[in-house]
């Protein structure tokens, strides 16, 4: 039997600047994770106000043309437009008709326990969700100390033939997907951003908050007996998975984007990044020591000074 080569030309291409915003993303992302609380608060908040066992998680964090996205969305599904002032533009929370029917039945002092269909909602059941959606908002700014980088405001809700004109086809967008069980039903919700939100994440300090570096500062203590690799970036550049399997020993690669360079006494300076595992976990900003310390036979020394970034 033959071996069929990889497609790599299929392969979704991402820019530059692609790849930053949804780093971007992803760094913002770990609020919905346990260690940041986030999950067990959110948990116990359905719990408190619908009187029932929920469960709420993160499935898929990505950046799709708004084409893309309006051909994942349900006709029937429920469709809550939220601003985020300061960022301008509107995006919306798609939210599972079945997990709203649950909800709806146990405001009304049901029990939660109903046969879930596929019925669009009436004007009762909007105005009831509409209550849940601004308890939802409020909960999540009190959660974000008063102080989010952008705070939700639940605008209306609409059909999905509506939310055609809310960007243009090739735009892309944030796109977050929640698996979410309420008692005994599970579904999801789906959140899709306006496209310069996630340009204002790039655009902010990626320094972790206390809370959010102690988590992952307890999780590397408790890992300290594995050795793993180390390793250091001076540079990045954006190739094709086909020039990428070209590559041989001797060739030259030259950075797109690289924080080092040489000083006046001809020696490196700037600052590198170092790497730990597969260099997705954590990065450390590293300034170069331009004059190496003594016993280190004239190799490059950096200096660790601080934590840059940090995934979930």
């Amino acid at each position: 039997m033959g071996v069929i080569p990889f497609p790599f030309e299929t392969l979704p291409k991402l820019t530059r600047q692609g790849v930053k915003l949804l780093e971007a993303l992803s760094r913002a992302v770990p609020r919905f994770y346990p260690s940041s609380g986030f999950k067990e608060s959110m948990e116990q908040f359905f719990l408190e106000h619908l009187g029932l066992p929920a469960s709420i998680g993160v499935g898929t964090v990505s950046l799709l043309s708004y084409k893309e996205v309006l051909q994942h969305l349900h006709k029937k599904n429920i469709f809550a437009v939220l601003s985020l002032p300061p960022v301008t533009g509107t995006g919306f929370l798609e939210i599972d008709s079945r997990l709203a029917q649950v909800a709806i039945d146990h405001l009304l002092g049901g029990s939660g326990q109903i046969e879930v269909t596929d019925k669009s909602p009436t004007e009762l059941d909007q105005g009831v969700l509409s209550y849940l959606v601004l308890k939802i908002i409020s909960f999540l700014y009190e959660t974000s100390g008063k102080s989010p980088q952008a705070h939700f405001r639940f605008e209306e809700f609409a059909e999905k033939e509506a939310l055609d004109s809310f960007c243009k086809a090739d735009e892309v967008v944030p796109f977050i997907s929640f698996h979410v069980t309420v008692g005994e039903v599970d579904g999801y919700a789906r959140l899709v951003l306006p496209p310069n939100f996630v340009q204002k994440l790039a655009e902010a300090d990626p320094i972790l908050n206390q809370r959010q570096e102690q988590a992952m500062l307890e999780r590397m203590a408790r890992l300290d007996f594995l050795p793993t690799t180390l390793w250091l970036e001076v540079g990045q550049m954006t190739i094709s998975p086909n020039e990428m399997a070209n590559l041989e020993k001797g060739d030259v690669v030259l950075f797109d984007e690289t924080q080092v360079h040489w000083t006046p006494e001809k020696t490196p300076g700037g600052t590198t990044l170092l790497r730990v595992g597969t260099g997705k976990s954590v990065g450390m900003v590293a300034p170069i020591v331009a004059t190496p310390p003594a016993g280190h036979g004239g190799k490059l020394a950096v200096r660790v000074e601080k934590i840059l970034e940090a995934y979930g």
